[in-house]
């Protein structure tokens, strides 16, 4: 599958603007070759999300564990988001997706950054 969204650089980041979703488990963002990234944040101004991670590009570990930055303890994580709220993820993979849950429209934002990278 190719990327999905619209992909804004700037220097070493990359935002991608998400496609509005019309069903559960529809494919809003993807990153095809994330392997320049290590550090993802993610939200949405409306529906909740899945993230969905691969190594190789083609095997998904799905709804990986995400760390909900709203939250009062720090070490909370999370499977599927809320809207209106910003989640981090830290890793190498080959491809990032972000996928709706349930029908509700997911309005998604990916933020991609290269953390400790010179």
């Amino acid at each position: 599958m190719a990327n999905v969204g619209t992909p804004n650089y700037a220097g070493p980041t990359m935002q991608i603007i998400g496609i509005a979703g019309a069903a559960d488990n529809q494919v809003v963002a993807e990153l095809e070759n994330a392997e320049r990234y290590n550090e993802f944040t993610l939200m949405s101004s409306a529906g909740e999300m899945d993230v969905d991670v691969s190594l190789d590009g083609v095997n998904f570990a799905v709804a990986i564990a995400i760390e909900d930055l709203h939250s009062l303890t720090p070490a909370t994580r999370v499977v599927v988001t809320a809207a209106d709220l910003v989640y981090r993820f830290q890793g190498t993979f080959k491809t990032v997706r972000v996928r709706q849950e349930t029908n509700n429209v997911a309005d998604a934002i990916l933020y991609c950054s290269q953390n400790g990278r010179g």
